[in-house]
């Protein structure tokens, strides 16, 4: 655990000045009861000066928590606090970022020399995103309670929230399932039902394939050649306005992951491109972890280096691609045409808390020969639908 303390302390001031208020009334008054309080007064404050700091130096402390979670679970956070001294009336406060329900700090009471102490906490995130919190701050009111001393240290950790799915049944299948000729990824032999051809038999072909009578009657080993199915390929790029965490953004990264999971689990090799970094389409459940992690960075990259004209030609050609913006589809115009002119279709998602002038927008989009879908972020409801 790396540590680099910053310490504080509260109170000192008022202290210090009522010892010089004392101080000061001595001389005038040439009191040596009060001259002497105000030394002894003076030396109270060194000594708690000194077993303070000492109370809260010295405290390692370590977090254990589940390190991948969902929207809206709850994080067990333990906490393992160990000191090789004596230590009395501690508290800390963990600051991790965008949380609700958090505790504001936590009670520890005494720590004994060389002994661990195991406290809890549950915490639920606002957001999905990969958050990194690292400050915890130790306080403690030892030895006099009007002297409060703090203490910072740096605990590095991380935690992925992944996003929460909404409901896009509403979505007309027709347009979510588009099929393309250049996705027909064919084998030799493939695994479907429908023969369309005989070839000479080569190593690696299934012995099942092979047609007995013909190869009987040309004197040569022919094996039959099946259809393979569809490979259906699809693309997500989330383009959110700015890298604010708002409510407003995280509904991109929430509808993205429900389209990802819609698609995944209708047999599409999925893809995604997130700022420079492009995953390629694959199929599998295990796809969908890989991408939502990478939607959940999104407040980490930059996305105004997302150069998708770069990947045109060797990845986004042939294939559905949605768009999910918060942003007016007229700002995207260009991108949109140019995926197009790469034999794509697309499907917009324009994602806004107020709709204006939704009929005008998907005429826009008909009239330019692409799909425009408005969707009220707040209930997820269609709000115009061809």
């Amino acid at each position: 655990m790396k540590q680099k303390p910053q310490d504080k302390i509260f109170g000192i001031k008022n202290y210090l000045l009522l010892n010089i208020v004392v101080l000061i009334t001595s001389i005038n008054t040439g009191l040596n009861l009060l001259f002497f309080i105000s030394i002894i007064m003076m030396v109270i404050l060194i000594l708690s000066y000194y077993m303070g700091k000492k109370n809260i130096d010295k405290v390692e402390i370590q977090r254990f928590y589940k390190k991948e979670i969902f929207e809206e679970e709850r994080v067990d956070i333990i906490y393992e606090i160990f000191s090789n001294d004596d230590k009395f009336f501690l508290e800390f406060k963990d600051h991790i970022p965008f949380v609700k329900n958090s505790i504001s700090s936590l009670y520890l009471d005494n720590i004994q020399k060389g002994t661990t102490r195991r406290v809890e906490n549950s915490v639920f995130f606002n957001f999905p995103g990969i958050f990194y919190f690292q400050r915890i701050e130790i306080s403690s009111s030892y030895p006099l309670p009007f002297l409060r001393f703090k203490r910072s240290v740096l605990v590095n950790d991380r935690i992925v929230v992944y996003p929460k799915y909404f409901d896009i049944t509403f979505f007309p299948e027709h347009l979510m399932n588009i099929k393309s000729e250049s996705e027909q990824f064919k084998s030799r032999i493939g695994y479907g039902d429908d023969i369309w051809g005989i070839k000479p038999y080569e190593f690696g072909d299934r012995i099942r394939d092979i047609d007995w009578k013909l190869s009987l009657k040309l004197d040569d080993i022919l094996v039959k050649v099946r259809e393979k199915k569809l490979g259906k390929k699809a693309w997500v790029i989330p383009l959110i306005k700015n890298q604010l965490y708002t409510e407003d953004n995280s509904d991109i990264i929430r509808m993205s992951a429900s389209i990802i999971k819609n698609r995944v689990d209708n047999e599409y090799a999925v893809g995604e491109v997130v700022g420079g970094k492009v995953l390629i389409p694959q199929l599998g459940r295990e796809q969908i972890y890989l991408l939502l992690k990478e939607l959940s960075n999104i407040w980490n990259v930059n996305i105004k280096d997302q150069k998708l004209d770069l990947y045109f030609e060797s990845y986004l050609k042939s294939s559905i691609v949605f768009i999910v913006s918060n942003e007016s589809p007229r700002k995207h115009i260009a991108l949109i045409s140019d995926l197009k002119k790469y034999g794509n279709s697309v499907i917009y998602i324009y994602i806004k808390e107020k709709i204006d002038n939704a009929k005008d927008l998907m005429e826009y989009g008909i009239a330019n020969e692409f799909f425009i879908y408005i969707t009220d972020s707040r209930h997820m409801e269609m709000v115009f639908e061809e």
